[in-house]
């Protein structure tokens, strides 16, 4: 969200885009609205949204995870009707950082992903575990 304006300067007309809306874009998973769309970073030994979610039986739990493999899971209705959760998680944090940058690189990875509610991504290639 922003506002958007033209201005001139030495004669060049641009568009100047501001930003209006400086909502708090990351937090601590004690202090996260979960009224909202999260993106949940770090398995449930580490994030306790994601532990509430393994609790609740829509992710995973510590046990299920494989080291050198990390997760990228979009949870539905995750704490609140209509607002989803996208878990990104690992054993490791080097499992973690693996989902996490084959999430960085939706653009390459769209086709991957589009028709799945779950991703499990290999720590060492990058590439996606066929399962």
């Amino acid at each position: 969200v922003g506002e958007v304006t033209t201005a001139t300067s030495e004669g060049e007309t641009y568009t100047e885009i501001t930003p209006t809306d400086q909502r708090n874009v990351a937090s601590l998973d004690s202090e996260a609205d979960t009224s909202q769309d999260l993106i949940l970073v770090g398995g449930p030994d580490v994030n306790d949204l994601t532990e509430d979610l393994a609790e609740q039986g829509d992710s995973w739990t510590a046990d299920q995870y494989t080291e050198g493999e990390g997760l990228l899971q979009m949870v539905s209705d995750a704490f609140t009707s209509g607002y989803d959760s996208l878990v990104v998680a690992g054993q490791t944090a080097e499992d973690t950082t693996a989902a996490g940058n084959f999430l960085a690189d939706y653009d390459e990875n769209l086709e991957d992903l589009e028709v799945k509610s779950q991703a499990v991504i290999d720590s060492e290639t990058g590439e996606l575990v066929e399962e």
